[in-house]
């Protein structure tokens, strides 16, 4: 993605905002609308919007519910096993719980938590890779 964002996605972004803030609606529709809506604004082919229980520093998070757009049956098969791996939650859970603790939210990029040696030698990246063909994302967390 380059620094020059396309008008179109500002557009998506303009005319999205009251669908996704009209609290008469699905609250599932708003969500995979504002899904989407970033999706677009990063050029992202596929996404999902999971909810769990549990407490970072504390527990395995538990995923509850998921909301996913791109993603074949093969593909979301994956991200939910990989979320119930405890060794995926813990490798992943650690770089992310610093981040989140300072505000409660934080939003990064896999190189952002891990070097390319370190992602490339995570047994459960290495899985995810061939089994997902997901090879990069972004992610945000927030602690309710």
């Amino acid at each position: 993605m380059s620094n020059d964002v396309p008008t179109e996605h500002f557009a998506n972004l303009i005319t999205s905002v009251p669908a996704i803030a009209d609290e008469t609606s699905d609250l599932a529709e708003r969500q995979t609308l504002a899904m989407q809506t970033v999706a677009s604004l990063i050029d992202a082919d596929a996404g999902f919007w999971a909810w769990g229980r549990g407490w970072p520093d504390q527990d395995a998070i538990s995923p509850l519910a998921i909301i996913d757009f791109g993603l074949t049956d093969k593909q979301r098969t994956y991200v939910i096993e990989c979320s119930l791996d405890r060794d995926a939650d813990i490798g992943f859970r650690t770089r992310v719980v610093g981040r989140v603790r300072r505000d409660s939210m934080a939003t990064s990029l896999h190189d952002d938590l891990f070097t390319k040696a370190e992602w490339d030698a995570m047994p459960f990246m290495r899985r995810q890779r061939q089994q997902s063909g997901i090879g990069s994302w972004l992610h945000s967390v927030f602690l309710a």
